[in-house]
């Protein structure tokens, strides 16, 4: 949407003298204050509305989105079919965390089993109704019979795969500083994992020469990357013939995987990184050049994860094309809680779903609506714990979930999509 600045013209005509009214004349100057107050603010107002616009790429936070905008966006859509042009939506989370409560959470004693398939109930249409759903998990998947580990290592259950793709993702990010947490076998038990539930994955290698996945959907091909800028020290665990199992943050590779993801007939590259400082809102100096370098270099989605909190994104203009930044998406879901770390900002993630566009062979992202997330935490009536993803555009006035919680939860689910926005922003 653009707004149009219009001045008026006032002509006076010069008249004999006359003797001054005070109070017309009181009158008249405090109207004329307020047509000036009331045309700054329009002048404003039409200055943030074109910031957030940006260039080509319409950028909304969910609840921007009313019924004018829906019905537009369906004839958008159908404008994009009948003009011949191939038109996706992509969805992308931060971190998958599970931690030693959530685990036991999810295990049932009568039947010896674990479902998680629970957490994602009332976010899994957001996520399944996309073309493409990608996450970072966060650890690896144990092997038959061995025990699981929550702590500096993060050793899951398979069923943890299994509740994802029940939620609807299609593709996961592995290449993070807790993917060597068991060695090569580690690795390999994760990809099996994944594939086994008809998911895809990109970040880690189980045979060497394996390529970097493109994934065509409906015609559009979509290249993914993850790389890590640490292993927590366990690298050194991975033979030399194995290192190529992992991919390290490194920026002269990543140009190179950009490259040959290209020349293999990419239409739009994901680049995953995990990357930052814990708990800090900002990124820093070196990561935004990184970035930046990366969105030269043929990225079009750049991706942070792994500071356990958000931190803002970021609109890049390139030939004529919108690229996009975030340099951290949070936790998508995780037990890290204010009660038991005093920081608020790591029970808060985001959910970022992008419309793709290709026409006559060129491919454009046509706009980022944004859906900050919250975890749920919460014991019911039989005494066990539970776990929520929620999307709190659901619990604003008239969403669709706002009735089912307390008012404590409520205050917390909407001052959590508060400091999402501002995070996302820039303002903290």
């Amino acid at each position: 949407m653009s707004y149009n600045d219009s001045r008026k013209n006032k002509r006076y005509k010069r008249k004999k003298k006359y003797r001054i009214n005070k109070p017309r004349f009181i009158f008249a100057i405090i109207v004329a204050l307020t047509l000036v107050w009331a045309s700054f603010k329009l002048v404003l107002s039409a200055s943030n509305l074109i910031s957030q616009k940006r260039s080509g790429l319409t950028a909304y936070s969910s609840d921007t989105i009313d019924e004018k905008d829906e019905k537009t966006n369906k004839n958008d859509e159908k404008d994009s079919e009948s003009s011949g042009a191939e038109s996706i939506s992509v969805l992308a989370s931060g971190d998958i965390l599970y931690q030693s409560t959530m685990v036991n959470a999810g295990y049932n004693s009568a039947t010896e089993k674990y479902d998680f398939t629970d957490h994602y109930g009332r976010i899994r249409d957001l996520i399944s109704d996309c073309d493409l759903a990608i996450t970072n998990l966060v650890g690896i998947i144990a092997d038959k019979d061995e025990s699981f580990s929550y702590g500096s290592l993060i050793i899951l259950p398979e069923e943890v795969t299994t509740a994802l793709r029940y939620a609807g993702f299609d593709a996961i990010a592995t290449g993070n500083n807790h993917c060597l947490d068991n060695g090569a076998k580690g690795i390999e038990n994760t990809i099996d994992a994944i594939n086994f539930n008809n998911m895809k994955h990109f970040g880690t290698k189980k045979l060497i020469g394996e390529e970097l996945p493109i994934i065509d959907v409906k015609g559009i091909k979509i290249g993914l990357l993850s790389y890590a800028e640490s292993f927590n020290g366990l690298e050194k665990i991975l033979p030399e013939d194995k290192r190529y199992m992992i991919s390290r943050l490194d920026e002269d590779q990543i140009k190179k995987d950009l490259s040959l993801l290209k020349s293999r007939g990419a239409d739009l590259s994901i680049v995953y990184l995990n990357w930052g400082k814990e708990y800090s809102l900002s990124p820093d100096d070196a990561q935004i050049k990184t970035a930046h370098n990366l969105i030269e270099s043929g990225a079009d989605l750049v991706l942070g994860t792994s500071t356990n909190v958000l931190q803002k994104m970021e609109i890049v203009n390139k030939d004529d094309k919108d690229k996009f930044i975030i340099y951290s998406m949070g936790n998508a879901i995780s037990n890290l809680r204010e009660e038991t770390i005093q920081n608020k900002f790591a029970e808060v993630g985001v959910f970022l779903k992008f419309e793709i566009e290709k026409k006559d062979g060129d491919t454009v992202i046509k706009k980022l609506t944004t859906y900050p997330t919250w975890t749920n935490s919460y014991t019911d009536i039989n005494g066990n714990k539970k776990f929520e993803l929620l999307n709190t555009q659901d619990f604003v006035e008239g969403g669709k979930y706002r009735d089912t919680v307390n008012e404590s939860t409520l205050n917390r689910i909407i001052e959590a999509r508060d400091l999402a926005i501002k995070v996302l922003n820039g303002e903290l």
